[in-house]
């Protein structure tokens, strides 16, 4: 197989440590958050996930694409697809249950709250169906729409990065411009207040599938350049890139990416 469509083992690591930062970064008062990106950074974990998310897909892509023709690649995106929404109403199941029996025995009234089950109580069979629809997405299973729609688009999005990446590129940074008007697009009850706007984020799943498509020369790595630019990279990780707290990064940083 060529070295290029073969599964990286070094970025399945690298998945497993931004999963286990995610976790980190949702302990309440956690000492570790002190140490994680968004304590200095402009991006957290998340970020890096989606981006990792893209490349992952490319790489599956292109080895199915390899074996089995560019139908049987697109298919498996497909089923993918239909996965992730099953996984999504599995985990909205879930949270709407865990929120049940914490009103039941009369724990925890925020978290009540935030897993929307007072209003899934109130109208069970509307809820339920605007839960199927993506209109509503109860706590903790709002990312996974996203992905949804990913999955949906990596068999466009492979062959036109492949093919055209300064295209790619243009098209992704575009619809990132636009993010927040075109989430408002949909006819849907705070859709402009989703976790995470797809608009806003397909350019972190671009950049990535963009990596494993064109992936930088060894030539340039070791170059002047590459190591300059590798130089820049590292310190631009290590030094505290930002003063502001995290609210008022989140308030300059509104997309969401």
């Amino acid at each position: 197989m060529n070295p290029r469509q073969a599964r990286s083992i070094e970025v399945d690591f690298f998945r497993g440590i931004v999963l286990i930062v995610i976790v980190l970064d949702h302990i309440p008062g956690g000492v570790l958050q002190h140490l994680m990106l968004h304590t200095y950074a402009f991006c957290d974990s998340a970020e890096v996930f989606v981006c990792l998310g893209g490349y992952a897909s490319a790489a599956a892509y292109a080895a199915v694409l390899t074996k089995r023709g560019p139908k049987a690649a697109q298919t498996r995106f497909y089923k993918r697809c239909w996965e992730i929404y099953r996984a999504y109403l599995l985990t909205a199941l879930l949270t709407l249950l865990s929120g049940a029996i914490l009103q039941f025995v009369h724990l925890n009234r925020p978290m009540v709250e935030l897993t929307a089950w007072p209003t899934f109580s109130s109208a069970p069979l509307k809820q339920a169906f605007e839960i199927a629809t993506l209109r509503r997405q109860p706590y903790l299973s709002s990312v996974l729409p996203m992905y949804v729609l990913f999955a949906l688009t990596v068999p466009f999005l492979v062959p036109l990065a492949r093919k055209s990446p300064l295209a790619t590129v243009t098209i992704s940074l575009t619809i990132w411009t636009l993010s927040n008007s075109l989430v408002r697009l949909f006819a849907i009850d705070d859709v402009s207040d989703w976790a995470f706007n797809p608009f806003a984020w397909q350019l972190m799943f671009v950049i990535g599938i963009l990596c494993r498509a064109h992936p930088v020369p060894d030539s340039f790595q070791i170059s002047k350049t590459g190591r300059w630019l590798t130089r820049i990279a590292i310190t631009a990780v290590l030094a505290p890139s930002s003063p502001f707290p995290r609210s008022h990064r989140a308030a300059a940083n509104p997309r969401g990416c």
